[in-house]
């Protein structure tokens, strides 16, 4: 009798985020959805059965703390549920457990991140046999793929390498991602420069959180820097006259990233 497939729900307010890890993911044969915030977190938690959640935790609106508990209230000790979060602190992993919350992964989540996290957390015996490596038969040749690569590496800002170590080492899941983001991003977040016109602290921090997520996760470190720049004048209580030149500058260089990797993703 053929086993089902583990099932895994993937709960991040980025796009980026939620769609690398559900591809991850999918790729080694896991059935994987995914939500956008904690209240259809819970909505999807509650209307089907899932193995595994891997649930960020800071969140707009219900968080991933309260949507673990709402989760817990109704559900139980089932499913497993692994927090995402950016800050691997003492406090913070306190409040996961303290929800109920079984383990807990720094971002950027990682295809080796995720691959432990089936191991330990995935009903036993295991659904899915997880692969050493995330990796894949070679692809078609692709002439145009040297060139691609040799134009990333130049991007100031930009650690390929990085990048594709969190990807599982696929160039082209890398290149599939880089253009999401650059189309996600070509205009600007568009949450930032409001938030920081409008002395709005709460909506900048959510902002950064879930832009550095991103970047993270694609080793724009650059670009990384910028945002916590920005997150130590929010931490430290500066004034809102303050944001306004680190915002604005974060936001063009999130621009004239996008802009560089499109032209280093065209055909040659």
């Amino acid at each position: 009798m053929t086993q089902p497939a583990c099932r895994v729900l993937v709960v991040d307010d980025n796009a980026i985020n939620r769609e690398v890890a559900v591809e991850l993911l999918r790729h080694i044969g896991v059935q994987a959805d995914s939500a956008a915030d904690g209240a259809e977190a819970v909505a999807m938690a509650l209307s089907r059965a899932y193995d595994l959640i891997v649930m960020d935790v800071q969140m707009p609106g219900m968080d991933g703390i309260e949507a673990t508990r709402r989760i817990r209230q109704a559900r139980g000790t089932l499913p497993a549920i692994i927090a995402l979060t950016a800050n691997d602190q003492a406090d913070d992993r306190s409040a996961c457990l303290a929800a109920g919350m079984d383990d807990y992964l720094t971002k950027p989540v990682r295809a080796a991140q995720l691959q432990r996290a089936l191991q330990r957390w995935a009903p036993g015996p295991p659904a899915v046999t997880v692969s050493p490596r995330l990796t894949q038969a070679p692809a078609a040749a692709d002439d145009g793929a040297p060139q691609r690569r040799q134009r990333l590496a130049a991007i100031a800002g930009l650690d390929v390498n990085g990048s594709l170590q969190n990807l599982g080492g696929q160039m082209p899941r890398l290149e599939r991602v880089l253009l999401r983001f650059a189309t996600v991003y070509r205009a600007g977040d568009p949450a930032l420069l409001p938030a920081a016109s409008q002395g709005d602290a709460a909506a900048l921090w959510r902002a950064c959180h879930s832009l550095r997520g991103a970047c993270a996760l694609l080793s724009a470190t650059a670009l990384v820097q910028r945002i916590e720049a920005v997150e130590a004048l929010l931490g430290a209580q500066q004034p809102s006259s303050t944001w306004q030149e680190p915002v604005q500058r974060l936001q063009s260089e999130l621009i004239a990233l996008a802009d560089q990797l499109v032209a280093a993703l065209a055909p040659p």
